[in-house]
């Protein structure tokens, strides 16, 4: 970890328990550290799980070695989420389909609909290394 770094163990539990509530699936996330002194914050996941449906083949639907995220503080403290950069490490997701065509990807079996909008970070950059 870097200087000024959080040990995330705390937000971690609740990504994963905010995860798994959403998608009905067991979700890992082996650490998480949080970078909190600069305009630009940066949280570091490593080792994301995300299980995969119990029909599937595969045993996960996603695994991620690493994701840096910076977060932008001035829109934040305005209400917005802004993610001036994101880099992902060897993602891999692993999408498939069972007979009736239901895919792996789709969480919301179990879940009432929603009319509510999702709103979703801006994102500025992605960056991709596997």
């Amino acid at each position: 970890a870097g200087v000024g770094a959080l040990d995330g163990t705390v937000v971690r539990k609740a990504v994963i328990a905010a995860a798994e509530a959403r998608t009905g699936r067991d979700v890992e996330i082996e650490s998480l550290q949080i970078q909190p002194f600069a305009l630009a914050p940066r949280v570091r996941v490593s080792g994301v799980r995300i299980a995969n449906a119990d029909w599937a083949q595969a045993e996960h639907l996603a695994t991620l070695a690493a994701a840096d995220v910076a977060v932008s503080l001035p829109h934040l403290l305005l209400g917005r989420l802004v993610l001036p950069h994101v880099r992902l490490e060897a993602p891999h997701a692993y999408l498939e389909r069972d007979r009736d065509g239901r895919g792996n990807w789709s969480f919301d079996d179990d879940q009432e609909p929603s009319d509510a909008p999702r709103t979703l970070p801006a994102v500025r950059s992605v960056s991709v290394q596997d």
